[in-house]
């Protein structure tokens, strides 16, 4: 019994051993069939297909020998965050211009109000710089007519002196060259006036003469009248002295003539002077209005300018990272 076992045993092994071996060659066998295949689709395919398939296994081969080969020199590894569009603020200028200096880099961290770049001042300084100049000049000509119209010193405003003393120092001498002139043309009328009061002080004084004059010869004559009645006295003698008394009445009414003329151009005199004084203030007091009204736009346009002179430094509008 044990050795009938024993022969199924042996039996089965060799069972499998044969299945086994017929189970290799049918796989060698399917196996042979499909490269057979490939290499007969291979060989029929277009001269093209394999031109194709043959670049690339020699790219994938470069490819794969670059990279064995190849070292990387440098190895970056950083951390970063996702930031909102609502939080970036771009930074730009209104009206443009050349960039002339950059302040800050890249990932710097900036405060607000710090200044980031500069702009090419040239297209901006030029008119800021004409317009201040025309500005300064009519701050001190207005100066120097109010100073004229209200008849006192001339006081230039301290901008003027610090930032253009020639300017003050034109204004200033302008300002003692027509004041002078007035003083001599006034000099000159009340020198007349002063003329016209002397002659009204002569006549005055030689009326005043006259008069005394021609009582004590009144006087005479009527104490010589009866002298002649009584024959002590010639006639002739009488009738000299009634021509004095006559000749002395025609100059003392003369005089009393020549007076009213003489205080009315005592008074002209006087009025000319007035009108001169007046018309230097109202002269100063009409340029400085018109002064005025140009100060005013022209210091509208200067802020302007001055505004976009000041622009072309570009600052950080807040706290953050550039």
């Amino acid at each position: 019994m044990a050795k009938n076992e024993t022969d199924k045993s042996v039996a089965a092994g060799s069972a499998d051993r044969h299945l086994t071996q017929l189970h290799n060659s049918r796989y060698k066998a399917e196996l042979d069939q499909v490269t057979d295949i490939r290499t007969t689709i291979l060989v029929q395919s277009p001269r093209g297909g394999q031109l194709i398939v043959w670049m690339t296994l020699v790219l994938t081969f470069l490819l794969i020998y670059w990279m064995y080969v190849s070292q990387i020199e440098e190895i970056t590894r950083g951390t970063g965050k996702v930031i909102p569009s609502s939080q970036l603020q771009v930074v730009q200028n209104l009206e443009g211009g050349i960039l002339a200096e950059t302040l800050v880099r890249e990932g710097e961290v900036v405060t607000k109000g710090q200044l980031l770049m500069r702009l090419d001042e040239t297209r901006f300084s030029a008119p800021y710089q004409e317009s201040r100049l025309k500005y300064l000049s009519l701050l001190a000509k207005s100066a120097r007519l109010r100073a004229e119209n209200e008849g006192g010193s001339m006081q230039v405003p301290e901008e003027v002196v610090k930032e253009r003393p020639e300017i003050a120092a034109r204004e200033q001498q302008l300002f003692v060259a027509r004041k002078n002139k007035l003083i001599t043309t006034i000099a000159i009328l009340e020198e007349q006036e002063i003329q016209r009061k002397q002659e009204l002080a002569e006549l005055e004084d030689k009326l005043r003469e006259l008069d005394r004059t021609y009582k004590l010869l009144k006087k005479e004559i009527d104490m010589t009248k009866p002298l002649v009645a009584q024959g002590a006295v010639s006639e002739v003698e009488i009738l000299r002295l009634d021509r004095e008394a006559s000749t002395m009445q025609g100059e003392m009414s003369g005089i009393r003539q020549s007076i009213p003329r003489t205080k009315s151009k005592i008074t002209e005199a006087r009025k000319v002077i007035d009108e001169e004084r007046m018309n230097f203030a109202n002269t100063a007091k009409k340029e400085l209005n018109e002064v005025q009204v140009e100060l005013e736009g022209l210091s509208a346009s200067a802020t302007a300018l001055a505004d976009r002179l000041d622009r072309t430094s570009v600052r950080s509008p807040v706290h953050g990272t550039v």
